[in-house]
């Protein structure tokens, strides 16, 4: 178990609106997306000390909390998950008073928190918030964190059974929107478990456009 040093060094931000969107996020979303979006913005601070790298401590928790809001039912859309959790995020970091900057940050880290290569040439705060979520979903890079911070973090936010119910999250959200998945990974989750799902050949569509050449 983790000790009281410990507890103390993993507090989440306090601010008024760090708050709020906690309070917003454990209300809204399931216990195991609830402490998924925590371990990926402690991943992702912890990252940042690592990597010496300077960051909005704020702004990076608003990402990380917010990153999954389009796998929540309510914020269904009808384009990909993240980009319906992006525009979720703004609207409700624009309830809470949030300036437009932050949210514009927030907006391309929820929205690219999926994507590899592109947030990692973005600020920092969208850098991170995929490299906490990637850590926490698929344990991309955990072997560079301390081992010892990184079991106080699982023991204070277990995962509840993580890898079955993200992939329930992503299946229920392709079921209601199969087109969400097309063109990129998860087109193969649509193709295994989702009926109907929409499969994009990009080389087809190149082949297919219409034109002389």
């Amino acid at each position: 178990m983790p000790t009281q040093i410990e507890k103390e060094s993993f507090a989440l931000p306090n601010t008024k609106h760090a708050a709020a969107v906690n309070e917003f996020l454990r209300s809204e979303a399931s216990p195991h997306l609830y402490n998924h979006s925590v371990r990926s913005f402690l991943f992702a601070s912890e990252f940042a000390t690592a990597k010496k790298c300077t960051y909005d401590r704020e702004v990076l928790f608003f990402g990380c909390m917010l990153h999954d809001l389009g796998l929540i039912e309510k914020y269904y859309g009808t384009t990909r998950f993240e980009v319906d959790g992006a525009n979720a995020a703004s609207k409700k970091l624009q309830e809470l008073g949030v300036d437009e900057k932050t949210r514009l940050v927030v907006w391309d880290a929820v929205a690219l928190h999926a994507t590899t290569h592109i947030p990692q040439q973005k600020q920092p705060e969208i850098a991170l918030v995929q490299l906490g979520a990637a850590a926490d979903v698929m344990g991309l890079n955990v072997q560079d964190l301390n081992h010892e911070r990184l079991r106080a973090i699982l023991s204070l936010y277990p995962r509840e059974n993580m890898k079955e119910r993200i992939l329930d999250d992503l299946i229920a959200y392709l079921r209601q929107n199969p087109a969400g998945g097309a063109g990129y990974w998860m087109d193969k989750i649509a193709d295994k478990h989702v009926k109907h799902g929409v499969q994009f050949d990009l080389e087809r569509a190149i082949k297919a456009a219409p034109f002389e050449e």
